[in-house]
């Protein structure tokens, strides 16, 4: 799941991350349903990922794009597609990037985000600030906070994050709390998470070439995806953490 600074109802959670040229660089897309349940205006949802952003990608004319996971890793690695439509500006410390129905700030001192959002006459309550100043080792990653509006729905809105992974692995940022307050770091929780990544070091370089028609068509079939399940009802349970995939094993990072 992830952190949301107010109430809110999340399911449906998707999870892909994938290798590009080399297991360092990375792009890993994040699809829920999640629905605003404050009382204010404007509710946030935090991530964090192993490394460094280098962009946050509009996939809005996409929407089946983890669904369709063929396609989706694909488009990713043909540069003339990959277009942030909106706005986006960078200073010091600080990365804004719209994209859909979320206004994306992101930087590796989650005090910058904190700042940031104060426009929207929000904050990142400081038990997440304590939590991720205590659990994430500074420059190791970059936090994002994806700001949206109002209390309708978002769904098949898929986020996608392009960066460069200190470990090198498929990372899940799965560290789950809607309240803004104590996270059950640890505590085992009922995930409803679908989770997919490549497990072949070469995975961009395996693609046929691409046509772009009204949608993205993928030449051949890519067989080398692994599908993990992380749902209660199929009896696999986890606690409340972020994890990498090493091998076939799914392994806590905090």
């Amino acid at each position: 799941m992830c952190l949301t600074i107010s109430p809110a109802m999340i399911s449906k959670t998707y999870i892909a991350n994938f290798s590009l040229s080399n297991n360092k660089d990375r792009v890993l897309y994040y699809q829920n349903s999640i629905t605003n349940k404050s009382n204010s205006e404007y509710n946030v949802m935090l991530l964090a990922v192993d490394g460094t952003v280098n962009k946050v990608i509009d996939t809005t004319d996409t929407p089946n794009i983890i669904t369709d996971i063929a396609k989706s890793i694909s488009f990713i690695n043909q540069d003339e597609f990959v277009k942030s439509k909106g706005f986006g500006f960078r200073s010091r410390g600080l990365n804004v990037e719209k994209v859909g129905m979320y206004t994306v700030y992101y930087s590796t001192d989650i005090r910058t985000l904190d700042t940031s959002i104060q426009y929207y006459d929000i904050k990142i309550p400081k038990m997440y600030i304590d939590f991720y100043q205590k659990h994430y080792k500074a420059g190791n990653y970059t936090f994002l906070a994806f700001v949206w509006e109002g209390d309708k729905p978002i769904d098949a809105q898929p986020i996608c994050i392009k960066y460069n992974s200190n470990s090198g692995l498929p990372y899940f940022p799965m560290v789950d709390g809607h309240d803004g307050g104590e996270i059950a770091l640890n505590q085992y929780t009922d995930y409803d998470h679908t989770l997919l990544y490549n497990i072949t070091e070469g995975q961009a370089r395996s693609l046929s070439s691409m046509q772009k028609t009204n949608s993205l068509i993928l030449e051949q079939n890519v067989s080398n995806i692994i599908k993990y399940s992380v749902h209660e009802s199929n009896g696999t349970s986890v606690k409340n953490n972020d994890y990498m995939m090493k091998g076939n094993e799914l392994v806590p990072v905090l």
